[in-house]
């Protein structure tokens, strides 16, 4: 059977993520750092609630810990920190994302500090 349609909250919270996302980004090209940690932040909170949510309605699956949206975000988030020259919170943001990717994805040799 297919799988069952999403959920509007699901949906969104998706909307929502991905336009928090287009604005952290545009607040990093801007150079808006601080303002742009404050967005991914947000972008991560976000993306922690739906997943929980989901994770809620699909109790009993085995979960690989893998995310790489999450590990995106912390690895963008550590990148505005580098630009605001907050390095042990970019630093740490790195070690996060590095948890959520998996090795051969091409995303985690950025992340290496």
């Amino acid at each position: 059977a297919p799988p069952a349609p999403p959920s509007s909250s699901s949906t969104s919270f998706s909307s929502k993520l991905q336009s928090l996302r287009r604005t952290a980004g545009a607040l990093y090209t801007a150079g808006s750092y601080p303002t742009a940690v404050e967005k991914y932040t947000e972008c991560i909170e976000t993306h922690s609630s739906l997943k929980s949510s989901n994770r809620a309605k699909d109790a009993g699956g085995a979960s690989s810990g893998k995310d790489e949206t999450l590990g995106v975000l912390h690895g963008n988030r550590a990148a505005s920190y580098m630009m605001y020259e907050m390095y042990p919170e970019a630093g740490r943001d790195c070690e996060i994302a590095m948890r959520y990717l998996d090795e051969g994805s091409g995303l985690v040799g950025k992340l290496r500090v």
